[in-house]
């Protein structure tokens, strides 16, 4: 990949201001990674831990902060996750099974693509995935 120099702001609405121009010079365009039995695809401008193994600890430890392990038989797939900056949607899809269904919102563009593009190469049908700047939200 080769990066252009565009703005490197995180507030920018335009994923060319916040990386700059990428060109793919060989091979795919993005990189599979797996985790928690689910295979993702990441885009240049999206975001993925890249330390699997400790990604896979954090999946675990929001599992169980979300009390899936504790849940009786007859409210299994009860919950709805709200997976909050998103980025290819690691956290939601790795939890996807233990759901009713994952809502997940990024302001990247691409990676809310990448996140949509992974729920349905993985068979995930419960997960949907909305551009949306979050930290722009007014108070209730």
């Amino acid at each position: 990949l080769r990066h252009g120099h565009g703005r490197k702001n995180a507030n920018s609405e335009d994923d060319d201001e916040v990386f700059g121009e990428v060109t793919v010079v060989h091979g795919p365009d993005t990189l599979p990674m797996r985790l928690g039995g689910v295979t993702f695809n990441v885009s240049p401008a999206s975001f993925f831990q890249t330390n699997t193994a400790q990604a896979e600890r954090l999946v675990q430890e929001v599992e169980r902060a979300c009390g899936f392990d504790d849940e009786p038989d007859e409210t299994k797939n009860s919950k709805v996750i709200l997976d909050l900056f998103c980025g290819v949607g690691t956290l939601g899809l790795c939890l996807a099974h233990r759901a009713r269904s994952v809502i997940g919102w990024e302001m990247v563009p691409a990676a809310v693509a990448d996140a949509t593009r992974n729920a349905q190469a993985n068979g995930i049908e419960n997960a949907a995935f909305f551009v949306g700047d979050l930290t722009k939200l007014k108070e209730l």
